[in-house]
Formats: structure tokens, sequence, C-alpha cells
């Protein structure tokens, strides 16, 4: 099920063997046979900025997809969360739903009222971290996630960033891994290892800030990132001085 089948790759789109279901989940009772006849359901859908539609996509429509489920039929839910409703114990975190905006309280209530439905026993709830994916370049293969093209502006300012220091560290995952860890569910579900409901955050080991703006900067050449910031006009005399041994910026 997809909005846009545009942003699904062509041999996807052309492939006899998929059944594409093109509506937003909250239409999605026009789909209700075959949803009846689903065997995995990889949950994925979500809705931010507005608390109205947050609450319709990430509450209300998700419920009405599982009340058309045939339970008997289904073997496995794997249910996209969020990180940000889990304390370091991956237990809820009460204040996410207190401070937190629309699209983390209705996450947090989301997972709450699965956890105790009956479709618990056949889910596996997964709860990513920052989600990197696809590529800034002009024909990237896949959509492009909200971090990545965030990249774009911040290696503008790469050059002064990194005379900054921030204590602050994060996790982060590539959407490719994400699905790599979706098929192994998928294929070992029936494992007594995952058998039930089970919780999988999803994220690399973390690191600082101060760590990932050096790392960066290092992959990009200098002059490159310095000619893209607003000080462009006069760029050619100041990379030129910075190529000095004992200029502050060589």
């Amino acid at each position: 099920m997809v909005r846009d089948k545009s942003k699904l790759p062509i041999s996807v789109q052309e492939n006899k063997k998929v059944k594409l279901m093109v509506c937003d989940i909250r239409e999605s009772n026009k789909y209700k046979k075959e949803i009846s006849q689903i065997n995995y359901l990889i949950h994925t859908a979500t809705a931010w900025g507005d608390p109205k539609r947050a609450y319709e996509v990430n509450i209300k429509a998700f419920e009405e997809l599982l009340e058309m489920l045939d339970i008997e039929k289904l073997e496995k839910i794997i249910y996209f969360s969020t990180a940000s409703i889990l304390d370091t114990q991956t237990e809820l975190m009460r204040e996410s739903l207190i401070y937190g905006t629309e699209y983390i309280q209705t996450k947090y209530e989301c997972f709450q009222r699965l956890r105790e439905s009956s479709f618990a026993e056949k889910t596996f709830a997964v709860f990513p971290t920052l989600v990197f994916g696809g590529n800034l370049g002009k024909k990237s293969k896949y959509p492009v996630s909200y971090l990545t093209s965030g990249l774009k502006e911040i290696g503008k300012w790469l050059w002064l960033a990194r005379f900054l220091k921030l204590d602050s560290k994060f996790h982060f995952i590539h959407a490719n891994d994400i699905a790599q860890i979706c098929g192994f569910l998928i294929k070992n579900h029936k494992e007594e290892q995952y058998k039930g409901f089970r919780k999988f955050v999803l994220g690399q080991k973390f690191i600082s800030i101060d760590d990932a703006i050096n790392y960066t900067f290092k992959k990009k050449q200098y002059e490159e990132i310095f000619c893209d910031t607003p000080y462009k006009k006069n760029s050619k005399n100041i990379i030129k001085n910075s190529s000095h041994p004992n200029h502050p910026l060589g």
C-alpha cells in the first residue's frame, strides 16, 4: 500500500507478482478484501506536523487496518514506532507522552494499545533511531529520507561547524539495513527466540556530534564546501590565502 507509486522503482511497479494498493492509509477500506488475505504486514505509514492528521494516521487508520486483517491467516506484523518513546531500558518513557510532539505522543499511545491487543503475540515492534536513506544525487534510486535531505544544507556550514563543540550523541541507521533486518525477522519469525511479542531498537553504536561533523568534513574537499557558503564572492582569495602553512584555516 502506497500513496504515490511513482516513488517505487519501475521494476516493482511493473512486477506482475506485486499487487499495488494505491491510497492513503485512511482510505484503506477500499482494499478490504485484499487486506484480509495478508500473511505479513510491515507497517511504516506515519504522519506528523498536524495533531489531527497524526492521530488519524498513526492511531485511528492503523487500528482500522488491523480490524480488516484475518488473524488466523496473519503470520506476523512488523510495526514501526520510534526510539523516541523509549528509555534506556527500552521501556516506555512517560515523559515522551507528556512533553513529546504530536508524532511522538501518538506513537506512544498506538504502541501501548497494540501491545495490549489480540495482535500483540504476532507483532514485532521495531524502533528505528535516526534514519539515513537514499542519496543527494539527481539519480537517487530510492526516496531520500528527511535526515539525508538535510545533509545538503548542513554541508554548506561544515567549515564553520567544525570550530564548535557540542556535548551530545546520537544513534543512526541506514534504510537499507532496516530492510535487511525486516527480511531477517520475517524469515526467522518461527524460531523459538523470536516467538511472541518482541521489541527491536535499530541503530549503530552512538557517535558524538563533534565526531560526526569532523568525519563529514574530512570526507569532503574543503574548497568545495567553502565556496558554497554565503562568502562565495571572496572565496577565491580566502582559499588562496588559507593554503599558507601558517594561516589559521590552513
